[in-house]
């Protein structure tokens, strides 16, 4: 946590927070790390570990990138819970992508007086693929500006392989890092995460496809948590769902020429549903 004598309404908001991710337990304030930059990876359940072929690579796994032959702009917003703002705004060209991300509570209001969280976060990416074999890694930029300020930063490597309709992938979270420090004297470690996932792509017609994904998040600890999802695409249009411990998602997308619009909604089994919606341009 970041101090005793923070209030008890963050301590609780940054928990809240957390368990948007599926599968995530509360770690620190950087936890705006473990939510999801696109809307596709949202809708399943945060799988893309292995099913990095589009801009999520990004945040999903860098080595991704390499596949990347054009420019793309992405952008996802929400109101999380009906309480808070969280946004992201990304570019993606080959093998390069960064996107920023927000979180802001607005004025919250408690017996200890008013006060507002905010905080913000960049990722840095780089990805190239040989053969079967792709590398990449991630560089996390973290800054919270209120109540308190504090920043920090760590790099994740990743890889993945491609071997025919199969893909795995790995990322490595906060291998190299510089502790998270604000301006109360407190300093937080990022912890080492390793996470793994897995997908099968089928094509039983001509027009159509099936990706099947599962990821391993932290497989190192004593009680991994796994995400499962499916995804349908068929022409342009896009279904699908997703599962993890404590919610469900599903998912649509639509696509243009050169713009897709992307829909998530997540139900979680003790906090209010919430909508995701992404917009993105190709050239």
């Amino acid at each position: 946590m970041i101090s005793r004598r923070m209030p008890w309404a963050v301590l609780l908001m940054l928990l809240l927070v957390s368990v948007m991710a599926p599968g995530e337990d509360f770690a620190n304030v950087a936890a705006i790390f473990q939510l999801a930059t696109g809307t596709r990876s949202i809708g399943m359940s945060n799988t893309l570990i292995a099913l990095a072929d589009d801009e999520n690579a990004i945040f999903s796994n860098p080595a991704g990138l390499g596949a990347i032959k054009d420019i793309r702009f992405t952008s996802l917003f929400s109101r999380p819970f009906g309480a808070f703002s969280y946004g992201a705004v990304g570019i993606a060209v080959p093998h390069f992508g960064i996107v920023g991300m927000q979180l802001d509570s607005g004025l919250i209001t408690t017996e200890e007086g008013a006060f507002r969280y905010v905080s913000q976060a960049a990722t840095i990416s780089v990805g190239v693929a040989a053969g079967v074999f792709a590398l990449g890694a991630r560089a996390k930029i973290y800054r919270l500006s209120q109540p308190l300020s504090g920043q920090g930063w760590a790099i994740d490597p990743a890889c993945l392989i491609t071997i025919n309709r199969v893909k795995i992938g790995v990322i490595v979270e906060n291998l190299i890092s510089g502790d998270l420090a604000f301006e109360n004297g407190h300093d937080e470690h990022w912890p080492t995460r390793v996470n793994i996932g897995a997908a099968l792509t089928m094509q039983p017609f001509p027009a159509a496809y099936w990706n099947l994904a599962v990821s391993i998040a932290d497989i190192l600890a004593a009680k991994p948590q796994i995400t499962g999802g499916v995804e349908v695409w068929m022409e342009d249009f896009a279904a699908r769902i997703g599962y993890a411990t404590s919610q469900s998602t599903i998912g649509l997308t639509l696509r243009f020429e050169t713009y897709q619009v992307d829909w998530a909604y997540v139900l979680h089994a003790d906090l209010p549903d919430s909508h995701y919606l992404s917009l993105t341009f190709r050239f």
